[in-house]
């Protein structure tokens, strides 16, 4: 992205620390592509994980939500039980 291209979050004040409001056209232009983009890369990913680990869609997604519960669990814990 050039330097000179407009970003969706713009400076509003410049005098003490910055603070930024959404350029709403530019957000809502970007927004659609963006998200197709993100949930493109995801199931790409999801898809070459399946055939690395040679596992059916069914039994991936049961894996994945073990591991999503296992580092949500993880980050729950007080800092003192994260000590390894």
């Amino acid at each position: 992205m050039p330097i000179t291209k407009r970003l969706p979050m713009v400076p509003v004040n410049r005098v003490c620390e910055p603070s930024y409001a959404l350029n709403i056209p530019q957000f809502e232009a970007a927004e659609r592509p963006i998200g197709f983009a993100v949930v493109n890369a995801i199931i790409a990913i999801q898809l070459d994980l399946q055939r690395k680990v040679k596992l059916r869609p069914e039994e991936c997604m049961v894996f994945l939500v073990i591991v999503a519960a296992t580092v949500q669990r993880f980050m729950r814990a007080p800092p003192q039980a994260r000590r390894c």
